[in-house]
């Protein structure tokens, strides 16, 4: 499922979500039997500094409940309760500094209040700390202690089940053997117990699992029945997956017209993987009707939110003039982006054009650097080319071109691996726990 060659095979990414940032209130909840006041009320109680009423003024102007939506007043009131030490304050005020709505973005001061809350028991909180550990968002990143608070945030109690997104998110770690011992059994038990609770984004974790055989027998009915029920929640990545399967024809009958509703539908949603894979289809016209333009059109969204399986797709159709005018400068660029986050077919791209001087200066020890850095990661093509160049440099071009490529360190890519890594989920923050006696 990786890529491979000029044309870039289809990539099939796994999902594993972050954060999750706090709990919606019931349907239909009885406002009085929770004591939940008017906002005029809870305004006035807001201000005299009773914390119960700080903290759900802070939700209502969080989301738009009763009064207009206002992120400045949330960020406000949620801090008050949370200088009070309230830890469900604290938890939303940190995910508002983490996204930077209603304040200015400060990751540091964001974890500080994460950790004033995870220290209380918060578990909404441990998780979102372990992200930002996982992450690095703060420093350098930290997996040993991420795992330890997913641990404490993912473990069930007596009085509940554990942080379903803890759960799901100390799988990944336990799947990948990042600060942990790698182990799919512990992996597929987390996301068992994620998945118990309705976490979509265990539900396709698992999918994956079945369908690759980790630590399971490979199962592709039972993965597709994972990943429908991933995607009636709304993931995208489970709706990729389904174009996916249905793509290739594993565990049903090969069906492209399914594939591409599947793709179309994730990515829509913005999912870029999804993007890339529908264009793909397009391009190849691999079972529809072949439409370059239309690929094109898709290939420049997945590049847009920086996927390099599109950025180096696209630049071969502006090298081609493909569904696009030729256009060697962007051609260039693309190659470019796509060669910094470490794709082979694009270093080659890139490593060629410069050789050639088109799109770009003629530069031997540019076009070196590249072609020996593809060649290092094992393609034969970039060697033999690599052969060829060394015939026509000086000792000391080589040694600079080798140099640079040495030096060379590519920019992360989320998609570059069969796993998607963890996120934050994405807003309105949920609503506060409500108690009458808030800590």
């Amino acid at each position: 499922m990786g890529c491979g060659g000029a044309g870039l095979a289809l990539v099939f990414a796994c999902a594993c979500k972050g954060p999750d940032i706090g709990t919606a209130p019931a349907k239909n909840a009885n406002p009085i039997a929770q004591g939940i006041k008017r906002p005029t009320e809870l305004i006035r109680l807001a201000k005299e500094g009773d914390t119960f009423s700080q903290v759900h003024l802070a939700w209502r102007y969080d989301v738009g409940n009763g009064v207009t939506q206002d992120s400045a007043e949330a960020a406000y009131w949620y801090k008050q309760a949370a200088e009070m030490g309230h830890s469900m304050a604290q938890n939303n005020y940190g995910c508002l500094l983490r996204d930077g709505r209603g304040v200015k973005r400060n990751l540091k001061t964001a974890a500080d209040f994460f950790e004033r809350a995870a220290r209380q028991g918060n578990r909404h909180a441990q998780n979102n700390l372990a992200w930002i550990f996982e992450r690095g968002s703060v420093n350098e990143p930290d997996l040993k202690a991420a795992a330890q608070w997913y641990l404490r945030a993912a473990t069930p109690l007596t009085d509940d089940h554990g942080h379903p997104f803890a759960q799901n998110n100390l799988g990944c770690l336990y799947r990948d053997g990042r600060g942990v011992e790698q182990n799919h059994n512990e992996a597929i038990r987390w996301f068992r117990l994620a998945a118990d609770q309705g976490n979509h984004h265990a539900f396709h974790n698992l999918g994956y699992m079945y369908e690759t055989g980790l630590s399971v027998k490979v199962d592709y009915v039972e993965a597709i029945r994972l990943y429908a029920e991933a995607a009636k929640l709304g993931n995208l990545y489970a709706m990729n997956s389904l174009g996916y399967v249905h793509e290739r024809g594993l565990g049903v009958l090969r069906d492209p017209a399914a594939a591409r509703r599947w793709y179309e539908r994730a990515a829509r949603g913005g999912y870029s993987m999804a993007q890339n894979n529908l264009a793909t289809l397009y391009r190849d016209g691999n079972g529809i009707k072949q439409d370059y333009i239309l690929a094109a059109d898709w290939y420049e969204k997945a590049a847009l939110l920086n996927n390099a399986y599109a950025q180096a797709t696209l630049a071969w159709m502006f090298e081609k003039g493909n569904g696009v005018k030729k256009d060697y400068i962007r051609a260039a660029d693309l190659y470019r982006k796509s060669a910094e986050q470490g794709m082979a077919v694009a270093q080659i791209g890139i490593g060629l054009f410069h050789f050639h001087g088109v799109g770009v200066e003629k530069n031997l020890i540019e076009s070196y650097k590249w072609l020996f850095i593809a060649a290092n990661s094992g393609n034969e093509r970039a060697g033999k080319f690599c052969s060829d160049l060394e015939k026509e440099m000086t000792d000391e071009e080589l040694d600079e071109a080798k140099e640079l490529a040495l030096a060379f360190v590519p920019k992360p890519f989320r998609s570059q691996s069969d796993f998607e890594p963890s996120n934050p989920t994405a807003p309105p923050l949920g609503a506060p726990i409500i108690d009458q006696n808030p800590r």
